[in-house]
């Protein structure tokens, strides 16, 4: 399965105005009309990890716009909208209506158009006799990011705290919906029903009994649907064929962030999650700032200069991520900085092999690469030996030979080894500029991460994390080596609040005088202990709700038998420890256990083809190994958990296809931060 294929050919379709298309070449269409595409900020952002401008070139796009800029007129040429449905995008496409900017319109409301809002926008144009220039109008369910063939995202951001600190139930309401209906949108690209399994008592149960009801209304034509008018069965017209071409339907797992916090909160030692976790990364794109050299070099010498960064020692660099750009507002802290945006896409072949490795494997591979490149460098400049020797060999072999006609031929040999030489070295010329090109990205990005790494020392907290986890140390002294750590110059204030909260939500009990000392050492070491409180109340919640033996509804029900659940098994994937998110898709797929706590038993089970009616005992279920899967976090996923599970799924034998989702791609620091935030 390549969802992010699948994304890219159902946008390909809408751009050549939903006309089948057809290729001379791989990269090159024929027939294509000349278009204008209008975007909103979001469907921008849905575009970036997809198309490059050459892409949106090849498919007739001449020019594109934001739908909140200002336009001219442009006449004889579509427009293609891509927008969601909101009051304000509406009342703008009114309004480029009114201003008569284009000859035809062609919309795309992503996600759907809600009916009330589909009529009132055709009630606008017909009172200004503008309805003749409507050429088309579709729904589209692409209200997802996909980031890599098998990765996703909703980029809904903060979904962690809104759905477990809100007190306002319409609010989280419609932020479950909004993430159902996402989820349901991924099926309608891949063209798939699955079966629908999710932990009970949790968010993850509610998407799933929203998600399942969106199959049933479009595919009951009986139903009648409010939001978009009715059901929709053409949307699957062919459910039962998966991508690879089985005809089992795949499977969709959801489940709360709670199964697993140390995931998102152990620093790592692999280069993509170092990546993630120190750098600002959106829609696979990562901006670097480079510190301008006062004295002002020639192109050259700076391109010399870059050819011997790796010689170099690191702080003669300074390097700074692009952050959220408020440094560019100051003109003259703007003219001390070059900024470079680099890809991190399946394009560039030295991500994609190195960024599960760790680090120190990527450093040395990185010197391995300069020294390619020197070594090429040095034979396209070099003097051709071969030839030379030939020479040498020549000039004896013409003083035995007379005659003009013998002198000729060695000369057309010299000639010809010359230019056998030239077109090897010319060869060589483009592998050689990609390589640079590669290098110099990959070399910025490990300078930074390398400095991050020295100055807060986070081999510290990786080593101590891991102790927790393992339960290496005994109480007291893993004690004060937490608080030795929160004391120390290491790390930032959110380094030793993952530390902190690995090491809190790994104990059953803590004695209140313990943890009444360490939150005052928090504190007076300048940390924010807001994330720590949250944990703190939520543990209490959970002991009460077990005591009084009450089956709470609401969203941390199963919180007291997740907390700590599977931190033993937090270390670097590589090591061939399973995270609890692969062990529970393990025995899902697997069908694996008998246990009453088992996933496979004691998730709920929907089947979107069975009517609701039915009860969750009654439904007959699959009885055969999942061979496809989609996994769904709410509340926040990474790259760690995403790396394990692809680790499990190439394993197997038959290998599976597993797809993994979430609300958002965070790091640590996001994570946290929604809970500091609140404050600001």
């Amino acid at each position: 399965m390549d969802l992010q294929k699948l994304q890219k050919e159902t946008i390909e379709k809408l751009l050549l105005l939903n006309q089948p298309k057809s290729k001379t070449t791989k990269t090159k269409f024929v027939n294509v009309k000349w278009k204008i595409l209008i975007y909103d900020t979001r469907c921008q952002s849905m575009l970036l990890p997809l198309f490059k401008v050459q892409d949106l070139k090849d498919l007739g796009i001449t020019l594109h716009f934001n739908i909140k800029s200002k336009r001219e007129s442009i006449k004889d040429v579509p427009a293609i909208y891509f927008v969601a449905p909101t009051e304000e995008n509406l009342s703008l496409i009114i309004e480029d209506f009114s201003n008569d900017l284009y000859d035809n319109y062609y919309l795309n409301f992503n996600p759907h158009i809600p009916k009330g809002s589909l009529q009132s926008l055709a009630r606008s144009l017909v009172d200004l006799n503008m309805i003749d220039k409507v050429s088309s109008i579709y729904d589209q369910y692409l209200n997802f990011y996909t980031l890599r063939p098998k990765l996703f995202e909703l980029g809904l951001t903060s979904t962690y705290y809104k759905l477990n600190t809100s007190v306002n139930q319409e609010e989280v309401e419609f932020l479950l919906e909004k993430i159902a209906k996402g989820i349901f949108g991924v099926f309608v690209t891949m063209g798939v029903i699955p079966i629908i399994r999710a932990q009970e008592g949790n968010a993850a149960e509610y998407i799933a009994q929203k998600v399942s009801q969106y199959f049933e209304q479009n595919l009951n034509p009986k139903n009648v649907n409010s939001q978009g008018g009715g059901s929709n069965n053409k949307l699957f017209l062919n459910p039962l064929n998966s991508l690879t071409g089985n005809f089992q339907r795949p499977v969709l797992i959801l489940v709360d962030r709670q199964i697993d916090f140390n995931v998102l909160l152990h620093h790592s030692s692999t280069y993509q999650c170092l990546v993630y976790d120190t750098l600002k990364v959106e829609s696979n794109r990562v901006g670097l700032r480079t510190k301008k050299d006062p004295n002002s070099k020639s192109k050259n010498e700076k391109e010399n200069e870059e050819n011997e960064i790796e010689t170099k020692g690191i702080h003669e660099y300074e390097i700074l991520p692009f952050g959220d750009g408020s440094w560019q507002n100051d003109p003259n802290e703007k003219k001390k900085w070059d900024v470079n945006w680099y890809d991190l896409s399946e394009d560039d072949p030295f991500w994609v092999e190195n960024r599960t490795r760790h680090f120190p494997e990527v450093l040395e591979t990185i010197s391995n690469t300069t020294k390619e490149i020197s070594e090429k460098q040095e034979y396209i400049t070099s003097t051709n030996t071969l030839n030379l020797n030939k020479n040498n060999e020549n000039e004896n072999e013409m003083e035995k030979v007379q005659g003009q006609e013998q002198e000729n031929t060695i000369n057309s040999k010299l000639l010809k080894n010359s230019t056998l030489d030239m077109i090897e070295k010319i060869d060589i010329i483009p592998e050689l500029q990609r390589l640079k090109s590669q290098q110099e990205k990959h070399t910025k990005l490990a300078l930074y991460i390398t400095s991050q790494l020295e100055s807060r020392q986070l081999d510290e907290f990786y080593t101590n994390e891991i102790m927790v986890m393992k339960s290496e140390y005994t109480t007291s002294n893993e004690r004060e080596e937490i608080i030795k750590l929160i004391k120390s110059k290491k790390g930032t204030a959110n380094d030793k609040m993952r530390l902190l909260l690995i090491w809190y939500l790994s104990k059953a009990e803590i004695s209140e005088e313990h943890l009444e000392k360490i939150k005052s050492v928090a504190i007076k070491n300048n940390c924010d202990i807001s994330s720590l409180l949250h944990f703190i109340e939520m543990k209490k919640f959970s002991l009460n709700s077990t005591l009084n033996n009450n089956s709470s509804k609401g969203v941390f029900k199963t919180f007291g038998r997740m907390i700590g659940k599977g931190l033993d098994n937090m270390r670097p994937s590589n090591s061939g420890k399973i995270l609890p998110i692969t062990r529970i898709v393990s025995s899902i797929m697997e069908m694996k256990g008998e246990k009453n706590d088992s996933p496979n038993k004691s998730f709920l089970y929907l089947d979107p083809k069975i009517s609701s009616s039915f009860k969750n005992s009654s439904i007959p279920r699959n009885k055969t190994p999942y061979k496809e899967a989609i996994v769904f976090v709410v509340g926040g996923g990474n790259y760690l958990e995403f790396q394990n599970l692809h680790e499990y799924s190439q394993n197997q034998i038959p290998k599976k296809s597993i797809i993994y989702g979430t609300t958002d791609i965070i790091n640590a620091d996001q994570f946290l931060n929604q809970f500091n935030n609140q404050k600001k």
